[in-house]
């Protein structure tokens, strides 16, 4: 298993580290897919903290007695 940290602080350390094993460079395809999935995380997290907020405010709704249905529409 490799550190992606050093991957992206050492690009070309870790593809000399794979010339010398008699394979070719990754770092750049390494980085894309890590940048993909840095990207991913962030819109999860977003769509994760949307959720949270929705979660709350119709929690308090119905706490209030008040009527959800418009909270739920959106």
């Amino acid at each position: 298993m490799h550190d992606i940290k050093f991957i992206r602080d050492h690009p070309d350390a870790f593809d000399a580290a794979l010339k010398r094993l008699g394979i070719g460079p990754q770092s750049e395809t390494i980085l894309e897919k890590d940048a993909e999935w840095r990207e991913a995380i962030q819109l999860i997290e977003a769509a994760q903290a949307v959720k949270k907020k929705a979660a709350k405010e119709i929690g308090i709704a119905k706490a209030q007695g008040k009527d959800i249905s418009k909270l739920l529409e959106d």
